[in-house]
């Protein structure tokens, strides 16, 4: 079983991907013919989504809709440039606005956001949002 993950997807494009096998030994093997080619169309890369403080340290994170998505994930770190995890899958295609703990007890926490597509019960991934950040309340 091999596969294969797209590190570097461009939102909003329709991507194409095909199979095929080339042998190690060409003088015994003859490389096999162009495979299946699968397209995708990815989600479009996310408008700025906003972020505010809530007490009881919550964030309430907001987004408009991201024309071929069918669902996101919302992701909180401490640290601006790592540690984010996922907090919240929100699987509906609509903008959103959802309230998450800001995993901080005190100080600034970061939040992105990712749409993504549902394909054949896989998730395809769109671009990150810029990454946003807020200052905890108590």
């Amino acid at each position: 079983a091999l596969s294969f993950t797209d590190t570097k997807p461009v939102g909003g494009k329709t991507v194409s991907y095909a199979v095929k096998a080339i042998s190690a030994d060409p003088a015994k093997y003859k490389d096999a013919e162009l495979g299946t080619e699968g397209k995708i169309t990815l989600p479009k890369a996310m408008k700025k989504p906003r972020v505010k403080a809530q007490k009881g340290k919550k964030v309430q994170v907001s987004w408009k809709k991201v024309k071929s998505s069918t669902g996101y994930v919302i992701y909180i770190s401490k640290s601006k440039t790592k540690g984010f995890k996922a907090v919240k899958t929100v699987k509906k295609a609509a903008a959103g606005n959802v309230t998450v703990k800001a995993g901080a007890k005190k100080g600034r926490c970061y939040v992105k956001v990712r749409p993504y597509k549902s394909v054949n019960g896989k998730r395809v991934w769109g671009t990150y949002s810029k990454t946003l950040s807020v200052k905890v309340k108590k």
